[in-house]
């Protein structure tokens, strides 16, 4: 086994500058990454719009394990490792939720709150994140075991 392909889902998550708070961290112990035992999934129909909130909602009934964003820190410094058939898709880490609490930002807490993702670029993936009040649609996926 490789060495290089084990992501630490219970290390803390890197902080992009003045990314404050972390509202929630799911850890998943040491991750072997291997991409052919990985899929990507939208848990939202076609042509339907949810709020992220309702997707992360969606996703704890579910029960379904949520990777975080150590998973996004390693495939975008181990770009080549990502399939190439998931271009054109925007992976989401909803493992992990972000929080932007300033004071001048309480009016209306709950659209402050986001998730890290991945997007294609013809130059490589480019890492991101998107509010949980924004709209999801099935451009949005999720990182699932495979059956």
């Amino acid at each position: 086994m490789n060495s290089n392909n084990i992501i630490d889902c219970d290390a803390d998550p890197f902080l992009p500058i003045s990314w404050p708070d972390i509202k929630r961290h799911i850890k998943g112990g040491m991750l072997t990454w291997d991409p052919g035992k990985f899929e990507l999934m939208s848990k939202i129909k076609e042509s339907e719009e949810i709020t992220g909130d309702q997707l992360i909602e969606q996703l704890n009934k579910e029960e379904s394990f949520q990777f975080n964003a150590n998973v996004l820190e390693y495939l975008v410094r181990n770009q080549h490792e990502i399939p190439k058939e998931w271009r054109g898709r925007c992976i989401l880490f909803p493992g992990t939720i972000f929080e932007f609490s300033r004071p001048f930002w309480k009016e209306n807490r709950r659209e402050w709150f986001c998730v890290r993702l991945l997007v294609w670029h013809e130059w490589g993936w480019i890492p991101g994140f998107r509010w949980l009040g924004s709209k999801f649609t099935d451009y949005h996926n999720v990182l699932v075991y495979k059956k």
